[in-house]
């Protein structure tokens, strides 16, 4: 298993958490269409990202 410094592991954290939201977005709106705070809403009610 490979060691990371802090800054590097930080950056890969942030990289993962980055591309976990986008996955939520597009499940969010291959279901349904939703625009600006509708979005918003129904992630904040299906997905705890942290």
């Amino acid at each position: 298993m490979m060691e990371y410094n802090g800054e590097d592991k930080e950056r890969r954290i942030t990289q993962f958490r980055k591309g976990i939201l986008e996955l939520a977005v597009m499940s969010v709106l291959y279901h349904e269409k939703h625009y600006g705070y509708s979005s918003v809403r129904v992630l904040s009610g299906r997905v705890r990202l942290f």
